[in-house]
């Protein structure tokens, strides 16, 4: 698998939120960055690029003119954007080194920015506020291919492995009214999702069964027969397939009926479907499932 190291102007309007036009103006007025050109009309960008690209961006969008920071510096553009790090909204500065760390495989720097905001944040708004964000502008980036496997699988194992940390820390309620088994199903991988609704549960004081990734379904009515009154939860983005939903879900109401069981399903993938038992509750995103927690 390739590694991205070069970036088309299109890559940088996606990482960067500016417009394609703007940067050419930007270029061919400042000479603010210098592309090696594949032809005449296409562009290359180094990492480098990406990273002078971010405090450009970070400068700009705090106000600083263009004009102004096309003046200035390599460094004094570092210099002027760590300065702007230590006031009190810092959450913009920190994605931006979020994105730059994953690009650049930079470990200490995803530290470093978690570090600062973790010094001004409890974590659940931290996850809810800056990495939720950071996530779906990765999935935005997925959808546009200026990402790779190897940038998500980097960062969201440095999201995760913060999010286990915290996990660990919560106490354990053994002897809660109500119990939720967390899993993914078969072929379905990104976890991240799931781990935080674990979170929020054992912080809420409920007991959980946390089974992770790509659980066979029959598996489940192990988890079923050793508890009388237990909710399923699951996190579907890829998998089943879309037209493999419908009988997947039909075979879930099976397994949890008669019993007082339930069931959470969470995915956009759920949108059209309508949920097969009244023991089914279907939400379409982080959010939704995040208000319904409080009332669980």
């Amino acid at each position: 698998m390739l590694i991205k190291q070069e970036f088309t102007i299109g890559d940088f309007e996606n990482i960067s939120g500016i417009k394609a036009h703007t940067l050419r103006v930007w270029e061919k007025r400042y000479d603010l960055f210098e592309p090696k050109r594949k032809s005449r009309n296409v562009r290359l960008y180094c990492l480098d690029d990406l990273k002078k690209l971010l405090n450009v961006t970070t400068l700009y969008t705090h106000g600083v003119k263009i004009s102004k920071i096309a003046a200035m510096s390599d460094s004094a553009i570092k210099q002027m954007v760590s300065e702007l790090a230590l006031d009190e909204n810092t959450r913009t500065l920190v994605l931006s080194d979020f994105k730059m760390a994953m690009y650049a495989f930079d470990q200490a720097l995803f530290d470093t920015a978690y570090a600062r905001l973790a010094r001004k944040m409890d974590f659940e708004s931290l996850f809810e506020d800056c990495f939720m964000p950071l996530l779906s502008f990765i999935g935005r980036l997925w959808q546009t291919d200026s990402i790779t496997p190897a940038h998500e699988h980097f960062i969201s194992a440095l999201i995760q492995r913060k999010l286990q940390v915290e996990i660990e820390r919560l106490p354990r309620n053994e002897n809660a009214p109500k119990t939720f088994a967390l899993y993914l199903p078969e072929g379905e991988l990104h976890e991240l999702g799931l781990l935080y609704i674990n979170y929020q549960l054992l912080k809420l004081g409920y007991r959980t069964v946390y089974l992770g990734a790509n659980v066979p379904l029959n598996n489940l009515n192990f988890i079923k027969e050793q508890f009388e009154d237990i909710t399923f939860v699951s996190y579907f983005v890829v998998s089943p397939e879309s037209d493999e939903m419908e009988a997947y879900l039909l075979k879930i109401a099976e397994m949890i009926s008669p019993k007082n069981n339930g069931y959470w399903a969470i995915g956009k993938k759920l949108q059209h479907i309508t949920p097969p038992s009244s023991n089914m509750r279907f939400f379409f995103g982080m959010n939704d499932v995040l208000g319904a927690l409080k009332t669980a």
